[in-house]
C-alpha cells in the first residue's frame, strides 16, 4: 500500500488497516515541507520529525514514537481487525502560518 497526502503542520492524520493477528507491518516515510516561495515541496525537512502512534481494535496504544523526518516504523498486529496508524509532525510553528503545509 502506498500513499501520499498533505498534512498541517501540527494537524494529526490517521488512516484505518484491516490487519490479520501476527502480520508484521513495516512503514517508510519523508516528510516534505512546502516552500511558499518556490511552489514546491523541499527534498528534505530537517529538524522536522513525525510521531507515529498506532492502535489496536480494542484501542489499546501499541506504538508511540517520534521519528526523524525520514525513516521506517514497524509492528506487529497481536489481533486481527482494525488499526489506526495515525501520524503528526512534531513541528513547533503555528497552523496560521500560510504555506504551512508538508
Amino acid at each position: 500500500l502506498a500513499l501520499y497526502f498533505h498534512i498541517g503542520e501540527r494537524e494529526e492524520k490517521c488512516i484505518i488497516e484491516d490487519l490479520p493477528s501476527d502480520t508484521l507491518v513495516v512503514g517508510n516515510y519523508k516528510v516534505q515541507r512546502w516552500d511558499i516561495h518556490k511552489h514546491d515541496f523541499l527534498e528534505s525537512a530537517p529538524g522536522l520529525g513525525m510521531f507515529v502512534t498506532v492502535s489496536t481494535p480494542t484501542g489499546e496504544v501499541i506504538l508511540s514514537k517520534l521519528y526523524g523526518s525520514q525513516g521506517t516504523f514497524s509492528f506487529t498486529s497481536y489481533l486481527s481487525g482494525e488499526h489506526i496508524i495515525c501520524f503528526q509532525s512534531n513541528s513547533t510553528r503555528l497552523l496560521a502560518i500560510a504555506g504551512s503545509k508538508l
